[in-house]
């Protein structure tokens, strides 16, 4: 229990973080978040889940399979993003957005809620539709082998035809 004189900080150290990612909530705002390890490639047609691949059901993949390829050997200095592959060998793709978290919209005006910082394309298969929560993501499908790309400039994510744009900034 805290007693008078007690230096807050000393108590509960979460505490100085959050102050200090008030001070410093202007400048994580004006700094964007960067793809610097893209692995170009394609995905093979199919359904795909795309959004923040953390909400997605265990049954179709655990997150941490995302992240070991996401940050390998747990080296989170070295995010990867573009086409990556879990521990299965299973196809997917992930990047950042331009600022992190929040709610972001396609040229359709769907909507993608996002708290990992990452958007993603992941494969689904037919008969894991059904339990394949939709409120903050949404399936596609996609005909024929597709690429995904992350332009650093505006912040625009593709996954095929789909352009998630992850700037704030109207004027982009």
């Amino acid at each position: 229990m805290p007693t008078e004189g007690d230096h807050p900080f000393e108590l509960n150290p979460f505490t100085e973080l959050l102050i200090e990612s008030d001070i410093n909530k202007q400048k994580m705002i004006d700094t964007p978040l960067r793809n610097p390890n893209i692995n170009p490639g394609a995905l093979a047609a199919g359904h795909y889940y795309i959004g923040d691949l953390s909400y997605l059901d265990d049954r179709i993949v655990l997150w941490e399979d995302c992240l070991a390829a996401i940050a390998p050997n747990d080296n989170w200095k070295n995010l990867q993003s573009g086409i990556l592959k879990t521990p299965k060998g299973t196809a997917f793709a992930s990047f950042s957005t331009f600022y992190g978290d929040g709610i972001f919209y396609d040229q359709y005006d769907y909507e993608y809620g996002v708290d990992s910082g990452r958007l993603g394309a992941f494969p689904i298969p037919e008969d894991q539709i059904d339990i394949t929560e939709t409120r903050l993501g949404n399936i596609f499908r996609f005909d024929e082998d597709f690429t995904c790309s992350y332009d650093e400039e505006t912040g625009v994510v593709r996954f095929g035809d789909i352009e998630i744009k992850t700037h704030y900034n109207e004027m982009l």
